[in-house]
């Protein structure tokens, strides 16, 4: 398709949506995945914007939430998304079934404090920047703790409240260092 060719349109001027805070475009579906914080639940949407379906109520048991904010999709079609006030990742495959639940609210390292943005880099590994934490922590699928990086502060590699965090397909982290008023960009290093 050339430049030409391509036009904006309204996606679906009739969907209503409660608290629209994260969107996440599945290329191995074909589906769009849209995090409504106010109802505790996930749209899955086809690309021409029509509902497909819906995961989740409020509550605690796997596949409810409690103002989920964050998504991220990896290549497999895995869909990772933070359950902010449940202090919790859920992580879903294509279709929306639960593969795997972790995190309490704690205040030492491998909890979440205010957990805001996710992501995953090429070996799996789950990125969860916590803004009180003032943190990047690290985790595998099944929720062990890894590692983390950064602390509160205000020179390279530390960190005031981030929240966004994106990691492309050759392994630089950006993360958007809210309070400090920038990006910082990582680059993961091979083991």
């Amino acid at each position: 398709m050339n430049e030409k060719q391509k036009t904006l349109t309204i996606f679906n001027d009739s969907l209503l949506l409660e608290q629209p805070t994260g969107i996440a475009y599945s290329k191995v579906s074909n589906k769009i995945w849209v995090i409504e914080t106010k109802a505790h639940k996930i749209s899955i949407l086809n690309e021409q914007g029509k509902l497909i379906k819906t995961i989740g109520k409020r509550g605690t048991k796997p596949g409810e939430f409690n103002f989920p904010t964050s998504i991220w999709i990896d290549q497999l079609g895995n869909a990772y998304i933070i359950d902010a006030m449940n202090f919790r990742v859920q992580v879903f495959d294509k279709n929306g079934k639960v593969i795997s639940v972790f995190g309490e609210v704690g205040n030492a390292t491998g909890y979440f404090s205010r957990p805001k943005g996710i992501a995953t880099d090429s070996h799996g590994n789950i990125y969860i920047s916590d803004a009180l934490f003032h943190t990047v922590q690290v985790f595998d699928i099944s929720g062990n703790f890894l590692y983390q990086f950064g602390k509160q502060g205000r020179k390279q590699g530390e960190f005031w409240m981030p929240s966004g965090i994106y990691i492309d397909n050759k392994d630089f982290i950006y993360i958007t260092d809210s309070y400090n008023s920038r990006i910082q960009i990582f680059k993961l290093l091979k083991r």
